[in-house]
């Protein structure tokens, strides 16, 4: 198994594309973060990271897992194209070392690099625009921290959406379709779960809402409301360590009944 992650890290390493698309996926981002960021910003007060940031965050999760996405599925599925499954299996190389070789890959890394997509857009905005006193930043971070484990649950997900279909674009596609789905349950819903995907438990995590007070002889007040219950912690941490791991033994007892064909 040590092999296999150590031709991983090498793969990785080496591969342009991830690259590519981790660096677009930040451009994106500080393009959204911007637009959406200096569009919500009252002309009274001078924009800043922190609030810029808070208003952004909901869509600039959305950006960040389709990065997850892409780099899932080269990590999980990249091989199934080539055949090297089939090498590693008829080399005496045992499936759970195969597969459980990837999940090490994939899940750390999918959590580390969607957290750095954030941190490095925010810290950008910053460096622009000053951090604010809207939000503290030790809060920001909180959250930051928080949102690590639905994104670990995304990412596992991804893993086992990978090994069904075996093709590299598969994770975005699906990804993709979630997002409709989603559309579709608001749409004819009022409200529902946060909890029900790991998308939607990332947004309410990372949103801050929003109040405004006005006077007619004293300046508007804008405030973001930056309480969240210790129950939802612990029911987003719950569910996300509960669903992440039935994710991964359906993805192994996928792989492992596979012909590989």
């Amino acid at each position: 198994m040590k092999n296999i992650i150590k031709a991983q890290l090498y793969q990785l390493k080496s591969q342009r594309f991830l690259y590519i698309a981790f660096f677009g996926v930040l451009a994106l981002s500080l393009a959204m973060t911007y637009m959406i960021g200096v569009g919500s910003v009252p002309p009274e007060i001078e924009p800043t990271a922190s609030f810029m940031a808070s208003s952004a965050i909901s869509m600039i999760w959305l950006l960040v897992s389709f990065f997850t996405a892409i780099f899932t599925g080269y990590v999980c599925a990249s091989d199934f194209g080539d055949k090297t499954m089939n090498y590693e299996t008829m080399s005496g190389t045992l499936r759970k070392q195969s597969f459980f070789a990837r999940v090490i890959i994939t899940i750390p890394f999918s959590v580390l690099f969607s957290i750095a997509l954030i941190a490095a857009d925010v810290l950008i905005i910053t460096a622009l625009y000053g951090w604010g006193g809207y939000i503290p930043a030790k809060v920001f971070v909180f959250r930051l921290f928080i949102a690590a484990f639905p994104i670990m649950r995304m990412s596992c997900f991804l893993v086992l959406v990978s090994y069904i279909f075996k093709n590299v674009a598969a994770p975005l596609i699906v990804q993709y379709l979630v997002y409709i789905l989603i559309s579709l349950i608001s749409a004819f819903s009022a409200g529902g779960s946060p909890f029900l995907f790991a998308i939607t438990n990332i947004s309410y995590i990372g949103n801050f809402e929003l109040w405004a007070t006005f006077g007619l002889e004293t300046s508007s007040n804008y405030i973001f409301e930056t309480y969240i219950s210790s129950g939802d912690v612990i029911k987003t941490i719950a569910v996300s360590l509960i669903v992440s791991a039935a994710y991964i033994i359906v993805g192994y007892s996928f792989y492992h009944r596979d012909d590989l064909s």
